[in-house]
């Protein structure tokens, strides 16, 4: 009896990382961007020029992706995009964390 109860807590010490990297999984999934998980950030501006920028890399500048993210932060969302900015062009900004990719749209005016 004892020797099937240290196998079985084996058996569930055994498969515990797993769960609990499924479980890791799964909320980085649902979760939204944040700065400490972007690998990558990649703009296209309202002229079509695209920039990319790596973290750890001596040839771009990493804390833009800090800026960008920080923004994302203090910003409030909204149902629908205010008239005054409708038929604007817009910045895209592709995040990549884990294996996934969020886009965001960035509008800029000096009317609103």
């Amino acid at each position: 009896m004892k020797g099937k109860l240290i196998t079985a807590i084996c058996i569930i010490l055994l498969f515990l990382p797993t769960y609990i990297a499924i479980a890791f999984y799964i909320n980085a999934q649902n979760s939204p961007v944040s700065d400490r998980v972007v690998t990558q950030m990649i703009m296209t501006d309202i002229d079509g020029e695209v920039f990319t920028f790596i973290r750890n890399s001596e040839e771009t500048e990493p804390e833009m992706i800090t800026f960008f993210i920080d923004m994302n932060d203090r910003a409030m969302p909204v149902d629908s995009i205010p008239d005054p900015l409708k038929g604007t062009d817009s910045y895209a900004v592709t995040y990549h964390s884990f294996n996934m990719e969020t886009t965001y749209r960035y509008y800029f005016s000096t009317d609103i």
